[in-house]
């Protein structure tokens, strides 16, 4: 994708060994991403452009109350009059965010599975993995059998949420992956298996990198996905909606960078 090779390669090396499970993973491994941060560039998909700021704090725990931080996001455009509002988690030093209308949405992180990396609840051939969560704190995860050189086609899909660690409500179905420009859309068929037979179908648009998605997903078919890198007291990211890519630099609190510096140097 045509993102800029300085961010595509950036991005591709720090979730190349990403294995984010927010079940089982700890807060302390993760830095503390609260602050107000300006927008010094803003560019919408249809190339216009736009200033404001973005807010994190804390939300909520993934997995349950060891799991790892959910932030809370919330953008003041000069583009629109009423708060963006998101989700966003830290992955291996990436931070990959998602937006949409009220709860009514979900961020989703796949992929490939590593020699060694396999875990019980996957099948001998899945060829991918992911993550999912919900800006309730809600969240699961899925194992796919598809292309792992290219995000495009019909991927086998089973999957469960995650409750305080133990995987329960599964599903299964099927992930179609369309490539769009920049950008590839997704959607989500299947049925939940245990106790009442339910189907559930979800629209989706994603942000692909070498081999690595991040995915937004709603019933609506509204909001979008960003990935984004720390580099010192700037954060450089790109975020895909329905109509095309857009793209944000902003300008990192000094006391956010300080504490981000150390979890980046590892």
């Amino acid at each position: 994708m045509r993102v800029g090779a300085a961010i595509a390669c950036a991005l591709a090396t720090m979730i190349a060994a990403a294995v984010p499970v927010p079940a089982k993973s700890k807060a302390s491994k993760e830095p503390d991403l609260s602050g107000t941060y300006t927008i010094t560039e803003g560019v919408l998909p249809d190339g216009s452009s736009y200033e404001g700021t973005l807010t994190i704090e804390p939300k909520t725990k993934l997995g349950g109350k060891h799991g790892s931080p959910l932030w809370g996001l919330t953008w003041k455009l000069s583009s629109t009059s009423d708060p963006v509002r998101g989700i966003g988690m830290w992955v291996n030093g990436a931070f990959i965010v998602a937006y949409g209308p009220d709860n009514n949405y979900g961020l989703n992180v796949f992929l490939p599975i590593k020699r060694g990396s396999r875990s019980e609840w996957m099948l001998d051939d899945d060829t991918l993995w992911g993550m999912w969560c919900t800006p309730t704190g809600r969240s699961g995860q899925e194992g796919l059998r598809g292309d792992v050189d290219a995000w495009s086609g019909d991927y086998r899909l089973h999957g469960h949420t995650v409750a305080d660690g133990d995987a329960v409500q599964p599903y299964v179905g099927n992930l179609t992956v369309t490539p769009s420009g920049d950008t590839v859309h997704l959607k989500w068929s299947g049925r939940y298996t245990k106790g009442r037979d339910k189907p559930f179908e979800y629209p989706g648009i994603g942000v692909a990198i070498s081999g690595f998605l991040a995915a937004q997903w709603s019933s609506t078919g509204k909001g979008g996905v960003g990935v984004y890198i720390f580099e010192g007291e700037q954060l450089t990211g790109v975020f895909a909606e329905d109509d095309g890519l857009g793209k944000e630099k902003l300008a990192v609190p000094a006391e956010v960078a300080a504490r981000i510096a150390p979890f980046l140097d590892r």
